[in-house]
């Protein structure tokens, strides 16, 4: 991918997931009339993208970006779907690695949530 290139964009439905092989991608949130998009999320070498979508077949919630140029591999469906009979464990490690990060997202989310229910409880005062 070149800078600025979309690995997909929100709404459309694939059936691939990625990983990042080189460069940096970015998860976005598109705002209307022309304001440049808002980064949720960075995705680095090594991190997946697009798998839960994959796995649940639903479009995607956000667009994802390269920041600078960026090399991905992808996985078709119907290249993993053979492994799912033929290779259980990887199967197995890959939900493993999926379930590890809606973990952490949701620890985060809660996380923010507390803080945001402090400060509110506060009267936007914050900590003492």
């Amino acid at each position: 991918l070149k800078d600025g290139d979309y690995l997909f964009k929100k709404g459309e439905t694939t059936t691939s997931f990625y990983l990042v092989e080189e460069g940096r991608l970015a998860r976005i949130k598109e705002r209307k009339s022309g304001k440049k998009p808002r980064v949720l999320h960075m995705l680095h070498k090594g991190d997946l993208v697009g798998e839960l979508s994959f796995i649940d077949q639903t479009h995607h919630a956000l667009s994802v970006t390269a920041l600078g140029d960026a090399t991905v591999l992808q996985f078709k469906a119907e290249d993993i779907n053979p492994l799912i009979t033929e290779h259980p464990k990887l199967v197995f490690d890959f939900m493993r690695a999926i379930v590890k990060r809606v973990h952490h997202t949701m620890a985060e989310v809660s996380k923010q949530q507390m803080a945001l229910t402090e400060y509110i409880g506060t009267g936007g005062k914050g900590r003492g």
